[in-house]
């Protein structure tokens, strides 16, 4: 496809005979103008800090008869109206993105530049110092692209435009390591599209151009990228071809698609329900018009403005009102302007910039609450936060008969920035991020109704609990932090002993069964605090534990029950239980796929079914079964990045790992350098590798097999694998290793802990398995403790 070209200077004339004279004041659904910007900039962008300033980066302008690319930048403050210069993009560019990250700095990624075509570059604004460095680029260059932030703070770039075609691809960018990484492609090339998160999580993607001449080159349909599993599904089709396009998320989770062009301006408008996967029809724009903007208000409303009507500049802007359905005027801009940026400000003003011009405007809408709001609550409530990392917070708005909306209308705050930020953009809502230890309450306001949540802010750590059975250390608990140091110790109001530790969502930890008290379950905070209490359905010890996708946690068999299932709310609540396929004792795996569902494998060495797996739903039904190549008995399971399930070693097969689908198929088989038993351990690297280590010591067995380990294992000796199972590399521990502890901790280490080989010891060894520190812990922690990280 042949993307059209603008002619600079003919749109600066119109431009110039379609502006006003500014106006000193306009009332609520009026306009008013605000500072210029320091030049005229178009196909630029503007995202909302979390300290309420604007930065406007890069864009294009005319000069005389010449065209070029900026890499200035520039900061609106609300408070004074005035824009001040900040420091400038290491390349000039236009038609690229902008995406607050949760940390609150800004990820600039594409673009043309000038004489370079597209640009696979990126940077990050920080404000803090109001300067832009590089940061990895792109596998492909591209503009007109979208990028989303998704849920789990890493950015999905999607489609454009790189010169010669529209693409396909995406990739994803990752905070932590600043780096991007090739993602599943789009069933359909595609460039000028729209992307939304979704509130469950997944990204809409609509219309677009695709290759070919236009206006067929518009695209009416949609798909959906699932962040677990890394790929698009389509969905339902728009009932109209459309690029140039908008798509804002609304209150009630549905997605308003407005506008756009295919063969001439688009006046129809159309819903996407996530819930059926299929758009309809709702009212019409009153002008026909694309390359608009469109803003959702703190009321609910969408604010459309300007853009292109036919073959003229639009002047006008209308409001959507969901609860009619219906488009209605709205007060008219000062000056007419395509593309150009609209960004919702803390008081609900909503900035217009640019547009081939120098000005800006600002709108007032007539009301910041939506009609019929009682109150808003914020989740998670007293929530915990490391510093450094970020949580997702939602708001629910209750309206007249107890209905409930999760509002995407709010304006966030947090009542102590140096403590926690929280974004406020329209690409990323809602994410607070850990900035130094302390406390804040964070605020979620439509107008006058706001609804908060206390959020406390601490440095990572490490809290150990339990011990084996017959370990008096097995009523207490200790806590350290990432380089080893304790930072406190105490006592267990229920002595653990092979029990299971889940850390849900809102930080806390999830403890439940084990041998001094096998039906109990209690929360605890990251200082070993007791939160709440209850009994289980089933006793549980050696039993398998994960958190499911949307926050529950799966318990499965052990050697109380090994034939049941349950799953808990995070507050404990019996939500659903029922049978597993298979006889699953203690050594019994269980891990959440990317898609969601979860894998269910293996069993003791002597009794249950340690040669087979079984894949269950979300809600806990039966998906599929079958049997493994090999014995897995008591083996290390892991999920790959890929979305494939490893299986290493265990009491069976020591020496082997086989790797399966997510839907059970057969992937590969292979020999592992070491003979990693019944008591080893693992962890998944952030880079994407799997760290096993240690084995049952054959002189002091311990449970799930207490008369002896069978095959000695390599107790002594570690190993890493890549995700296709390839040896990477392998040495020794620092101690021997059986029933150990481990977790990956914020920078990327392992700390592995206690162990019936070196119960009181614990040591910290890099991503590269070399190691980095060792001391002693202040408890003996034998197999049977449990590790979890915050």
């Amino acid at each position: 496809m042949k993307l059209r070209k603008w002619n600079p200077v003919a749109m600066l004339v119109l431009f110039s005979l379609l502006s006003f004279a500014c106006v000193a004041y306009a009332g609520p659904g009026g306009f008013v103008y605000t500072g210029s910007m320091s030049t005229a900039r178009r196909l630029h962008t503007a995202t909302l800090l979390n300290s309420g300033m604007v930065l406007i980066a890069g864009g294009g302008h005319t000069v005389g008869r010449g065209y070029g690319r900026l890499a200035s930048a520039e900061l609106y403050n609300p408070a004074t109206g005035a824009f001040t210069a900040t420091g400038s993009l290491q390349t000039a560019r236009e038609s690229h993105t902008a995406s607050l990250l949760d940390n609150g700095t800004v990820l600039i990624v594409g673009g043309v530049g000038n004489g370079t075509g597209p640009l696979a570059s990126a940077e990050l604004y920080k404000p803090a110092t109001g300067t832009l460095t590089a940061t990895g680029s792109m596998h492909s260059p591209r503009y007109l692209h979208t990028a989303t932030p998704l849920n789990n703070g890493m950015v999905l770039i999607a489609g454009g435009y790189d010169g010669f075609n529209n693409l396909a691809s995406a990739e994803l960018y990752d905070p932590s390591s600043g780096t991007f990484t090739v993602t599943g492609s789009m069933r359909t090339p595609r460039t000028e599209h729209t992307a939304t998160l979704l509130n469950n999580g997944m990204v809409l993607i609509a219309g677009g151009a695709t290759n070919g001449p236009c206006p067929a080159c518009a695209l009416a349909s949609a798909e959906l990228y699932d962040p677990a599993t890394g790929t698009f599904t389509s969905t339902g089709s728009l009932s109209a071809p459309r690029y140039r396009h908008t798509a804002r998320l609304l209150n009630t989770g549905m997605v308003l698609i407005a506008g756009g062009v295919n063969n001439g301006a688009i006046a129809s408008a159309e819903l996407y329900n996530p819930a059926t996967g299929t758009f309809t029809a709702t009212g019409s724009l009153s002008t026909a018009r694309y390359s608009h903007t469109a803003t959702l208000l703190n009321n609910g409303t969408v604010l459309i403005a300007e853009g292109t009507c036919q073959r003229s500049l639009c002047a006008t802007a209308g409001l959507y009102d969901l609860s009619s359905g219906s488009f209605s005027l709205t007060g008219s801009p000062n000056t007419a302007r395509i593309y150009h940026t609209a960004t919702l400000l803390f008081n609900g003003m909503v900035l217009v910039t640019g547009g081939g011009l120098a000005s800006a405007e600002l709108y007032q809408p007539v009301y910041l609450t939506p009609n019929g709001l009682f109150s808003i609550s914020v989740t998670p409530v007293n929530a915990w936060l490391p510093i450094g990392s970020s949580l997702n917070f939602k708001a629910t708005g209750t309206f007249g008969a107890s209905i409930t909306q999760t509002l995407a209308s709010v304006t966030w705050s947090s009542s102590n920035g140096a403590f926690a930020s929280i974004t406020n953009d329209a690409s990323n809502r809602g994410h607070a991020f850990g900035v130094s230890s302390g406390s804040a309450t964070v605020s979620a306001c439509a107008g006058s109704i706001c609804g908060s949540s206390a959020l406390t802010v601490a440095v990572h750590s490490n809290l150990i609990i339990g011990s084996q059975p017959t370990d008096t250390a097995r009523s207490t608990f200790e806590k350290c932090d990432d380089s080893g140091n304790r930072l406190l110790t105490g006592n267990l109001s229920i002595p653990r002993a092979d029990h299971s530790a889940t850390l849900l969502n809102d930080g806390h930890i999830f403890v439940a069964g084990g041998t001094d008290d096998v039906t109990s379950w209690q929360t605890f905070d990251q200082n070993g605090n007791v939160l709440s209490s209850g009994l289980l359905r089933d006793g549980r010890v050696l039993a398998a534990a994960t958190l499911l996708t949307n926050g529950n946690v799966f318990l499965a068999g052990g050697t109380s029950s090994s034939g049941t299932w349950e799953i808990r709310s995070s507050a404990g609540a019996l939500l659903a239980s029922g049978n597993l396929n298979g006889s699953r004792t203690a050594g019994l795996s269980a891990v959440t796929l990317k898609n969601g569902n979860i894998w269910i494998s293996g069993s003791a060495l002597a009794n249950g079914d340690a040669c087979t797996w079984e894949i269950h739903n979300i809600n806990g039904g039966l998906v599929n079964s079958g049997s493994l190549m090999s014995c897995f008995g008591e083996a290390q399971v892991q999920v790959l990045g890929n979305g494939n399930v490893v299986l290493l070693g265990g009491g069976n097969a020591p020496g082997t790992y086989e790797i399966r689908s997510q839907t059970g198929a057969f992937v590969s088989t292979g020999s592992l350098m070491n003979a990693f038993n019944q008591g080893a351990s693992s962890v998944l690297l952030d880079n994407g590798n799997v760290f096993i280590f240690g084995s049952c010591h054959i002189t002091n067995p311990e449970p799930p097999d207490p008369n002896g380990c069978g095959t000695q294992g390599s107790q002594s000796t570690w190993e890493i694998r890549n995700v296709n199972g390839n040896f990477v590399s392998t040495g020794s521990l620092f101690n021997t290793r059986d029933g150990a502890g481990a977790a990956v901790l914020s920078n990327g280490n392992v700390f592995i802990t206690g162990g019936s080989s070196c119960p009181a010891c614990w040591e910290i060894r890099s991503q590269n398995g070399s190691l980095v520190s060792q001391g002693s812990l202040f408890n003996t922690r034998y197999g049977g403790h449990t590790l979890t990280h915050f």
